[in-house]
């Protein structure tokens, strides 16, 4: 294995010829150049860069046996993954120029203007799922609990806005509805939306404003700018569906304003396959490190990171499964805006 850790600049003695034959493979420069912006399976991996499987597996095996490469496995899927992290870059000079030359390949070969049918394949079989109508009705909550928490809605620091990205058939709108003065539900299946519609007429959420689209659109992004950013992002249960939670996190960074709270709701690792399969997820649960590490990626500030009791949600389908919460706060010194 070569040495080639991110804080070792010099080539050890020895390992410079084998390490520059690696590199003289224009193949395995792609690879290596395209896991720094996403984590790709080898048919993925096979799909972008045109060539078979078999050709990719053997380059990733040859990069992977000289540490520049790692996997990750997540059920039936196993991703090629950076040593350095996304968007990270090694100071070994050796490397810095390999991967320089890998995105020109990239770039030359058009495979940035084919990842976005990747992310959504990734996704294909959630929107499958969530387009089958709930035939349940939706449930409502007594006019009482609604009451007791406008009245704490007094404890929050802001109550202008909130922003319910990925809101499903609405079941978080009756606990938001009160604490703000105006909440937007994104939902991109028109099918979790009208049930959402049905939630809101039959509480009589008045504050309540929908947005069929991907959070991540144009329009939610005008709306949340309106208002100068949301005080609130709510992400129950969404991050597992998202082909890159880490552009998730950072396009729920830029809806927030300064000063602005986002809450992330989802599974811890779990090994329940079949729920996977039959729900469309894309990744297994998050360790909390890694969730930690993609909010401060975004540039916000952890406040806060616990586990879920599960008699919380015993009545869900998915109560079997460990939850964890974690808050952040985007700094009061950074202004909202649009995406770069």
């Amino acid at each position: 294995m070569f040495d080639v850790q991110p804080d070792i600049a010099p080539v050890p003695a020895g390992t410079a010829v084998p390490l520059f034959r690696l590199l003289a493979d224009a193949g395995r420069l792609k690879i290596l150049a395209l896991v720094q912006h996403e984590d790709f399976t080898i048919s993925e991996l096979s799909f972008l860069l045109e060539e078979s499987q078999p050709q990719i597996s053997k380059k990733t095996a040859a990069l992977k046996k000289a540490g520049l490469l790692k996997t990750q496995k997540e059920g039936t899927r196993v991703y090629q993954r950076s040593i350095w992290g996304s968007g990270q870059i090694t100071p070994h000079p050796v490397l810095q120029t390999a991967l320089q030359e890998g995105e020109r390949l990239l770039e030359e070969a058009g495979v940035f203007a084919r990842i976005h049918k990747v992310m959504e394949s990734r996704e294909a079989g959630a929107q499958a799922f969530f387009e089958q109508a709930a035939l349940a009705q939706p449930q409502t909550m007594p006019q009482a609990n609604l009451a007791g928490q406008h009245l704490l809605s007094a404890l929050l620091p802001s109550r202008r806005f909130a922003l319910d990205v990925g809101c499903g058939d609405g079941g978080l709108l009756p606990i938001l509805a009160p604490l703000f003065e105006q909440v937007l539900a994104v939902e991109k299946s028109p099918a979790q939306m009208a049930q959402t519609q049905n939630r809101i007429e039959a509480m009589n959420l008045w504050n309540v404003r929908t947005c069929t689209e991907r959070f991540e659109s144009e329009e939610v992004m005008r709306q949340a700018d309106l208002k100068g950013g949301a005080d609130l992002v709510v992400s129950a249960r969404l991050l597992r569906h998202q082909a890159s939670p880490q552009k998730a996190v950072q396009q729920m960074a830029r809806l927030l304003a300064r000063g602005g709270i986002l809450l992330l709701a989802d599974y811890l690792p779990h090994n329940d396959h079949a729920l996977q399969q039959r729900r469309g997820d894309v990744w297994l649960g998050f360790e909390a490190s890694h969730l930690k590490g993609l909010v401060a990626e975004a540039g916000l500030t952890l406040l806060n990171h616990f586990n879920l009791a599960p008699r919380y949600f015993r009545e869900r389908h998915d109560a079997h499964l460990p939850m964890q919460i974690l808050t952040a706060m985007k700094p009061k010194g950074e202004n909202h805006g649009p995406p770069n």
